[in-house]
């Protein structure tokens, strides 16, 4: 799977979980103050997302690891990160 293909999986996968999010586009915030999700609705997204993935793809302990330091560099904050994100785990395995 291409980082396209991610990044289109992560868009639906935001619209699912978040369905009066209004306009989602690779800028949407998933995290942080400007985030169309809240906390329970992260969780669910990333749930959501290695469903849809099905690539063995494990996002729930790739966040867990998250330190969370530097939000502004946070693989998870927006739909164009997090895509980002899920090619690099993707090619690692």
């Amino acid at each position: 799977m291409n980082e396209d293909e991610i990044r289109k999986a992560v868009l639906e996968s935001v619209k699912t979980v978040a369905p009066d999010a209004g306009p989602v586009g690779n800028d949407t915030y998933l995290t942080g103050s400007e985030a169309v999700l809240d906390s329970v609705g992260f969780v669910t997204l990333l749930v959501d997302l290695e469903g849809r993935l099905g690539n063995g793809v494990d996002l729930s302990t790739s966040f867990m690891e998250y330190d969370g330091a530097d939000e502004a560099s946070s693989p998870f904050r927006t739909v164009d990160s997090l895509a980002a994100h899920i090619q690099r785990l993707a090619s690692t395995h």
